[in-house]
């Protein structure tokens, strides 16, 4: 089995614990920084589930919030499921590793690094993510857009994307095909 580095170094990719910004001309972001930052939200309440939050309490506020409608049709049946498998829930759980890597899109985490250990969980509740009931408006307010630029590699590109259009169904960071 090749080890994380192992394959990065074979496909050229930093190996840095931080990797460096790299000022490159790109595409701008198909997606605003405020639906960036709603579609973090989302991820957020679909890993709580995982977590076995109160389903309920997590729709209250995402329509108390407006943001309901951003959650697709797939997602919608996770918070009204009544019973989940251990599967299913940790399924929902990988969702931080989507939702950590938009959080690096709109400049609530400075750095990635490489994908050799899941992300900590604890910062997203305690420092990054709004609280449950509380007004999601500073949150998506203080967001910013990083430069086309900054999406150094196509994996990342690729893993932003696919976690905004909410079809994230593994933990893409992790997976190596």
């Amino acid at each position: 089995m090749t080890t994380t580095i192992e394959w990065a170094q074979a496909h050229g990719v930093c190996i840095a614990a931080t990797v460096p910004f790299k000022d490159q001309e790109g595409n701008q972001c198909p997606r605003s920084v405020e639906e960036v930052a709603i579609r973090s939200i989302i991820l957020h309440t679909i890993a709580a589930v995982g977590y076995r939050v109160d389903s309920k309490l997590l729709v209250d506020w995402l329509k108390d919030q407006q943001i309901w409608d951003y959650a697709s049709p797939l997602e919608k049946t996770w918070f009204a499921a009544k019973e989940m498998t251990h599967k299913e829930r940790s399924r929902l759980c990988w969702r931080t590793e989507a939702e950590w890597t938009l959080l690096w899109a709109i400049s609530k985490v400075q750095s990635l690094g490489l994908p050799t250990q899941t992300c900590d969980t604890a910062i997203l509740v305690d420092d990054i993510m709004p609280t449950l009931g509380d007004p999601i408006a500073a949150f998506i307010a203080s967001s910013q857009l990083r430069s086309p630029g900054a999406y150094w590699s196509r994996m990342i590109g690729s893993t932003i994307c696919t976690a905004m259009l909410g079809k994230l169904s593994q933990p893409i960071l992790f997976r190596m095909t």
